[in-house]
Parts: C-alpha cells; sequence; structure tokens
C-alpha cells in the first residue's frame, strides 16, 4: 500500500493509541514503522470523565506523585519516550494534539484541584452540542463573556478552568506552541492537530485565525504571513480512531524495486497503439515469466509505464487468482 501511494507522490499515516500499556500488547511497532511514512500518536484525552478524578487531558510532564507506571506515562514525555524506546524512529513519530476541551463535572465545587473527585460527563457548548465537550472556540468565547480565568499548572504545564462545579482542561496556544517546539527537540517528524475546526477558524475572540495551530507553526519555527493557508506536511487533520494494527504471520514480500519503462508507440493517423513490456502486458499485478516468485505492479502513465517489483519470501510463489504470495501447492505456475 504505502509503495502504491508513494507512486501517486501521497504519503502513509496510521493513529495509533498513546501509552505503553496499550500499544506493546497490540501493535508490533518496528513492524509499522517499517511499512509506514508516519505514526500519529494521540497524546490527548489522557483525563476526562471517565477518570473519576480530575486530571489534565494532555499534560506536558507528569505530576511528580504518581503511584503506579500507568499513572507515570500520563504525559506527553512519558508517551513519546515510551514510542522511541520500543523501537519507532523519532523522524516517523508525529505528536498528535487536540483542539477540544474536556469538560467534567466536579462533585463538590470546593473541592476543584487536580485530582478532585468528579461526577461524570461537564456540559456542552453552543456549536459541539456534545456533554463532556467543548471546542477551543467555544471556551475562549465563555472566557471572553463570564470572566472564566485559566489556571496554568507550572508542574506538569497544562492549563485549566474551573466554573462553578465545572473543570474544564485543555491546551492554549502557549502550550501549543511549546510542545511544537519538544518535537522539534526531541527530533520528531511533526505534529498532528486532530478536530482542527474547533480552533478559533474566523477569529471570533480577537486572537487571530487558528490561534492553536497559529501557535504549532510558530513552534516549528515557520513564519506564517497573514491568513495564508496553514496547512503543512507535518500538520494534518483527521478524525480516525485508532484501532489494533495485525501484521500477516506470512509476509508478502521482502525486497520492492521501482523502474520506469518508456511504452513503445506506434504513430497512426487517429489512435496511437500501445505495446508494453514482456512481464508488463496491462495495467495490474503480474508474475514474472521466468521466476514464480517474482511479481510486477504495472501502471501505465502516459507514454511511460511504472514498474514496481517484488519478490517473495524464500519459498513462496505469487498467486495471481490471490494477488498475494502464496504455498506453492496453491500456485499454477
Amino acid at each position: 500500500l504505502t509503495a502504491n501511494l508513494h507512486m501517486y507522490n501521497r504519503e502513509l499515516s496510521l493513529t495509533v493509541a498513546p501509552t505503553s500499556d496499550y500499544f506493546r500488547s497490540s501493535y508490533d511497532v518496528p513492524s509499522i514503522a517499517q511499512n509506514v511514512d508516519y505514526i500519529s500518536i494521540q497524546a490527548f484525552d489522557l483525563h476526562a470523565f471517565w477518570s473519576g478524578r480530575t486530571g489534565h487531558q494532555a499534560p506536558m510532564h507528569p505530576r511528580g506523585d504518581e503511584i503506579t507506571s500507568y499513572e507515570a506515562e500520563q504525559n506527553t514525555d512519558s508517551i513519546v519516550s515510551a514510542w522511541l524506546t520500543s523501537g519507532a524512529p523519532a523522524a516517523k513519530l508525529l505528536l498528535g494534539v487536540t483542539a477540544n476541551v474536556n469538560t467534567i463535572k466536579l462533585l463538590s465545587a470546593s473541592e476543584n484541584g487536580v485530582g478532585a473527585r468528579t461526577a461524570g460527563r461537564g456540559k456542552g457548548g453552543p456549536y459541539t452540542l456534545t456533554e463532556g465537550l467543548l471546542s477551543y472556540l467555544e471556551l475562549c468565547e465563555a472566557k471572553a463573556k463570564d470572566g472564566w480565568v485559566p489556571i496554568l499548572d507550572r508542574t506538569q504545564m497544562a492549563y485549566y478552568v474551573i466554573a462553578g462545579d465545572q473543570w474544564m482542561t485543555y491546551d492554549d496556544p502557549r502550550i501549543m506552541e511549546q510542545k511544537a517546539s519538544y518535537i522539534v527537540s526531541r527530533g520528531l517528524g511533526g505534529m498532528a492537530l486532530f478536530n482542527a475546526e474547533n480552533d478559533d477558524v474566523r477569529n471570533n475572540c480577537r486572537g487571530g485565525s487558528y490561534p492553536l495551530l497559529r501557535s504549532i507553526n510558530q513552534g516549528l519555527s515557520r513564519k506564517i504571513e497573514g491568513d495564508e493557508a496553514l496547512s503543512t506536511s507535518t500538520t494534518t487533520t483527521t478524525t480516525t480512531t485508532p484501532r489494533p494494527v495485525t501484521t500477516p504471520t506470512t509476509r508478502v514480500t521482502t525486497t520492492t524495486t521501482r523502474v520506469t519503462i518508456p511504452i513503445t508507440t506506434t504513430k497512426a493517423p487517429t489512435t496511437a497503439a500501445v505495446t508494453f513490456p514482456q512481464f508488463c502486458p496491462d495495467n495490474g499485478y503480474y508474475v514474472d515469466p521466468s521466476n514464480c516468485g517474482v511479481y510486477y505492479r504495472c501502471i501505465p502513465k502516459g507514454v511511460f509505464v511504472s514498474v514496481w517489483k517484488y519478490t517473495c519470501s524464500q519459498g513462496l510463489y505469487f498467486n495471481t487468482i490471490k494477488l498475494l504470495c502464496d504455498n506453492p501447492a496453491n500456485v499454477r505456475c
């Protein structure tokens, strides 16, 4: 899949769960890293209404008083370090952040610090209309209208807001910029902004359009002029829910080679007859006529044919019906 996407100047990225308690039992990290261009880590939603106690949804650092290793890993720095030590190349890792705000209802309005007991989902907003969730736009509008005061947890480097029995955790532009600078310092591939539509797209809060996305670009040392398009190859938007990734027990290929071969054409008054290479008669997959363990992916492009050469694992033949490497007993060759 990755090889075919590259032929069209496209790349393959995979969105994954953040913490090692999940990915070490569900993902073959080295294999994933070998077969995709980028791995986007959803390093947010670490705390929400389901936690039973208040906590930051995407803190930069641990509190320092965590009891279990699981609790100690619920922060950006620990998550990134765990993926790196599991075999993921830094250049392929994207740090996932979100323009969402998690809202939590406090069990008691007088008990409202980090670690306070909670009583379920907080209120939704006028645009998102979802309990337990606000957009960054809804939060910044409410701050201006109702006088909400953000509180910075300097230990974990995360912001939260308290409004009566409502507790809200989010990343503001300053934290986004810090995270962007952090991924540069760790040599990561970039950042992925999830739910970018929940940023202040139209400058309703008078802080400039796309304040979160702009801050990410500033942290990456990218100069943004006026209201130019802000999307980049290392800043993406997606709402994909990660699923466990499995790897096949039989590797389909071991080597891949791409060549581009001109098509021979015969000039005619109205049409051009196209002659494909011998092993590549048309668009599709074809087995090598002299080696059943080798096959080609042929794609005509104008006056050329793009050809990808694949080699099956030792002892396997290419099955032209199933289009995969198979036991020789199942293949006519």
